[in-house]
């Protein structure tokens, strides 16, 4: 019984993939989570032991947090990209603007988050 609930959803992530505008949206947010982590791992040496990361909180040492913490932008890019990728597959078949607005939503949040790292590597660096 397992194996076809675990069937069935690999079909349905199947149907996602094929659709032209869908698959360009998440082969965009796989390069970006990439290109974050790429970016972390290259410049992580040359980082102070902290960066300002929390941007909500008060100027100041609120706002900082150790370095290790800058792999949390793309950690939550992934978990974003995984649950949106798995919310979609389950409209698509039905609901395809529901997919593609989940979908979309996960590039623009991955986006965001490049450009926030990007810009805390700029002012650290």
């Amino acid at each position: 019984m397992a194996d076809k609930k675990s069937l069935n959803i690999l079909t349905k992530i199947g149907h996602l993939w094929l659709k032209k505008n869908i698959l360009r949206a998440l082969v965009l947010t796989v390069i970006v989570i990439l290109v974050q982590v790429v970016l972390i791992v290259l410049y992580f040496s040359q980082l102070p032991p902290r960066v300002p990361l929390y941007y909500s909180r008060p100027w100041g040492q609120a706002q900082l947090a150790e370095a290790i913490y800058l792999f949390l932008l793309p950690s939550l890019s992934l978990i974003i990209f995984i649950v949106n990728s798995l919310l979609a597959s389950l409209f698509v078949d039905h609901k395809e603007f529901y997919s593609h607005c989940l979908v979309w939503v996960g590039t623009i949040f991955s986006v965001f988050n490049l450009i926030t790292l990007i810009k805390i590597l700029q002012i650290t660096l």
